[in-house]
């Protein structure tokens, strides 16, 4: 590791991912393997299991628990972020509550999420970057709370959404315990003015650290290392929100459940963590597993590369997880919303959200949605994945019904496959599928837990995190799935996104940084290509660069392609007509580069 490099950690490029636009299916998902593991060992001496890693977690844990216990009507207990860290914070929050309910807690976990309720379906770039709006939705949640624990969510420390309300915790100390989870040195926070507010996430994240060694606020940020597609934070960044969190309400939430008064050891938070580890190494280390995953990989890849999409059907909690992992390609992948879409078994009913399916088609997610959508001849090439889990799953009614019927129709023009989750302690799901309905029947048998996990724990709670664990293996697949077939399509140049959207004034400055890592040129000529990329003209005035970036971003994010369009701008001296019609005739950046060498060759 370059000691010397400033580059906040989670927009680093991953060594080892940087042939993942070369390799086949099952050399992708050794891959992601391989990056994910770094979850645990990190890539400094500040590691998941780093000493001061697992306190802060033992002490964020044992302050859910206490504040639970002394105010079991008055608490709350916040998660608030954006895109994926809100989303997560989201599923977090009401699998929590579920557990609370059963132990007679009622529901203290709530989610705040820039942008509201539809970030939790499509991409709201721009709130992020908006701090008052942070603090409207925290005070609206805390108003009548005696005590609050709020978790803010931010995998670069680059949030200003999160920051804002951080802010506004770290002035009400009485009622507030302040909580700052991410994934960067605190000095490689973010530094960047936002208009309208007077401070940095710089800023922040200096009296977040300040306050972490008072014992009055708590700062969780191990070094994970670069993603495995450079920026995007939903894989590695994700997956280690979810581990994190999962073991601290857990864990805190299992104390109340077996009324144990100890204070939560560092050594019972240490192993938790590792019973994550080890289900993410047998996880990628289980050839049959791998088998599943590269057949998902290539159907996925054939059906975009097609034109058509990828769909896919669960239900309950663990279902939202495909859900989301839908709602992450547009902004990482450049993608449409119908491209990869996610059907949940009682759609806005079970989300318990406001129904944007009647604003807009593309968002409508239910299991009739996607039986009505079966049932049109128009549609081809599409691949709809559906995930069962165990023979308690109601999806199986579903099945048995309109849905199965509507999945026979796919199998001349499109494809359907059923991926049966189950565990050692399940028999395999009886349900006739082979045959009548789907076109590939694939089984993924979870790696076992040790029984050493969940010593200790009162059943509803080891249930839980049992669930939890599994979730994680379905989270590992469904990005895996996604990422890669994006990659077979062109999506990804070496382990770059180069269609990411520039929505927001970190995603502006993000694709600044592609530009450069892309086409060698330096910072002042990649940020003029882009410029020309999103108001399509080959004169850069002084004017316009001068302009706010909120100004740039706001018309580059109502556009599609702007960064491959810069890149080709970047690296070639053509006029934007020349590079705009070289890279709709071929799609892919690389191959336009190459198309447009070859011509000046001849």
């Amino acid at each position: 590791m370059d000691v010397s490099d400033k580059t906040p950690f989670t927009e680093r490029s991953n060594a080892i991912t940087q042939a993942i636009d070369v390799a086949t299916s099952t050399e992708m998902f050794a891959i992601l393997g391989k990056t994910d593991a770094e979850i645990f060992s990190g890539v400094t001496s500040r590691n998941l299991f780093d000493c001061k890693v697992v306190n802060a977690i033992a002490k964020l844990s044992d302050a859910v628990r206490k504040t639970l216990h002394a105010y079991p009507q008055d608490a709350a207990i916040v998660l608030g972020g954006c895109g994926t860290s809100g989303r997560l914070g989201y599923l977090i929050s009401k699998v929590c509550n579920e557990l609370t309910e059963k132990i007679g807690l009622g529901a203290p976990f709530h989610y705040t999420i820039a942008g509201g309720d539809k970030s939790l379906l499509t991409s709201q770039e721009a709130p992020e970057d908006d701090p008052k709006e942070g603090v409207s939705s925290l005070v609206k949640i805390c108003a009548d709370k005696k005590r609050v624990i709020y978790v803010g969510i931010t995998c670069g420390i680059s949030a200003p959404f999160v920051g804002g309300q951080l802010d506004w915790c770290m002035k009400e100390l009485d009622k507030f315990t302040p909580v700052l989870l991410g994934f960067n040195d605190i000095d490689m926070a973010r530094q960047v003015e936002i208009p309208g507010w007077n401070k940095t996430m710089f800023d922040i994240a200096q009296e977040m650290d300040s306050l972490s060694e008072s014992g009055k606020g708590i700062l969780i940020n191990p070094i994970l290392g670069a993603e495995a597609i450079t920026g995007s934070s939903r894989m590695k960044g994700g997956s280690a929100t979810k581990i994190i969190l999962e073991t601290a309400f857990l864990s805190a939430i299992n104390g109340l459940e077996t009324n144990n008064s100890l204070v939560i050891s560092p050594e019972a938070i240490a192993s938790t963590l590792h019973s994550y580890q080890d289900i993410c190494s047998e996880f990628y280390s289980t050839r049959e597993i791998s088998e599943v995953a590269t057949r998902l990989i290539q159907r996925g890849g054939n059906a975009l590369k097609n034109g058509a999409p990828i769909h896919y059907i669960a239900s309950g909690w663990m279902g939202v997880i495909p859900l989301v992992d839908s709602t992450e390609c547009p902004p990482t992948f450049g993608s449409t919303v119908d491209d990869v879409r996610g059907f949940i078994r009682g759609g806005y009913e079970f989300l318990d959200i406001d129904d944007y399916g009647q604003q807009n088609p593309s968002f409508r997610l239910s299991i009739d949605d996607a039986t009505k959508l079966y049932s049109r001849e128009s549609l081809q090439n599409a691949v709809a994945c559906v995930f069962l889990r165990g023979e308690s799953d109601l999806l199986l009614k579903d099945l048995n019904a309109e849905l199965g019927a509507a999945l026979k129709t796919l199998r001349t023009k499109n494809e359907a496959v059923v991926v049966l989750l189950t565990d050692a302690s399940q028999k395999i799901i009886g349900v006739d599928t082979s045959k009548a309905r789907f076109d590939e029947v694939l089984e993924v048998q979870f790696p076992s837990i040790k029984s050493t996990a969940f010593e200790g724990w009162g059943a509803r709670s080891a249930y839980a995190l049992r669930e939890s664990l599994y979730g994680m293996c379905l989270k590992w697949l469904v990005n895996a799935v996604s990422t890669c077939s994006h990659v077979l399509l062109g999506k990804v140049y070496r382990n770059y996104m180069c269609d990411v959207k520039v929505s927001n004034n970190k995603l502006y400055h993000r694709a600044i940084t592609i530009i450069q890592k892309m086409t060698g040129v330096g910072h002042e000529h990649a940020e003029k290509a882009l410029l020309k990329s999103i108001y399509e003209t080959d004169a850069v005035t002084e004017n316009l660069k001068s302009s706010p970036v909120s100004r740039h971003y706001a018309i580059g994010a109502s556009k599609d392609r702007v960064v491959p369009l810069a890149i080709i701008l970047a690296k070639r001296d053509c006029s934007v007509e020349e590079a705009k019609a070289t890279l709709q005739k071929y799609s892919i950046v690389k191959n336009a580069v190459l198309a447009m060498d070859d011509r000046r060759n001849t």
